[in-house]
């Protein structure tokens, strides 16, 4: 799981630079990604992870019912 997050981090806010094109409606694909690194920063302890998360997707997401049974990033607002 790791190793694939991993991958896929660096398109996030890329992308035209995504290999496989076989993915359309790349802002609905990317904002599922976005929990899958929510999940993976808790999981991992994943400092990057994070980072990404509150940079890029914590505002977006705001009202993702999902995140609102998942536990909060410790001393953090963040769902």
């Amino acid at each position: 799981m790791k190793k694939a997050l991993d991958f896929l981090v660096q398109y996030v806010g890329n992308p035209s630079s995504f290999p496989y094109k076989e993915i359309s409606n790349w802002e609905s694909a990317e904002n599922g990604l976005g929990v899958l690194i929510y999940r993976g920063a808790r999981y991992f302890n994943e400092p990057e992870y994070q980072k990404i998360w509150e940079d890029t997707f914590e505002e977006r997401l705001e009202s993702e019912w999902i995140l609102l049974v998942m536990p909060s990033f410790e001393g953090t607002g963040s769902p």
